[in-house]
């Protein structure tokens, strides 16, 4: 990702399930935890073309990921891409979806009724 497109997009969302003890090559992502208090911390391993972090639903940032997206592509010889997809809007829309289904077919009312609604 070019410097310029990650300037003003310096927060990635994401989410930590961590335990036990990590060893190797720990610092591929300088993080500073919200929940944490003002230190940084390293965060993510890297060995050739394989990187890995305990940032979960990373690639759920957009800017993140259409930025790794055309990095692979101009390895490939191929053009930058400027499409992107709003990946929160595109989960709303799944999220509301099955939430209808839901509603459709399931007896909500018996449902409640059995959980003392």
């Amino acid at each position: 990702m070019r410097n310029s497109e990650w300037k003003d997009n310096k927060i990635l969302r994401g989410y930590e399930i961590h335990m036990g003890t990590s060893t190797g090559d720990i610092g591929l992502f300088k993080v500073k935890r919200l929940t944490a208090g003002s230190a940084f911390v390293l965060d993510g391993s890297m060995n050739g073309n394989c990187w890995g972090t305990y940032l979960h639903g990373i690639y759920e940032n957009d800017v993140f990921r259409q930025g790794i997206i055309n990095r692979l592509r101009e390895r490939k010889g191929l053009p930058r891409t400027d499409s992107s997809v709003n990946y929160a809007a595109v989960k709303e829309r799944a999220l509301d979806k099955l939430a209808e289904m839901v509603r459709e077919n399931l007896d909500m009312k018996f449902i409640k009724g059995l959980i003392g609604l």
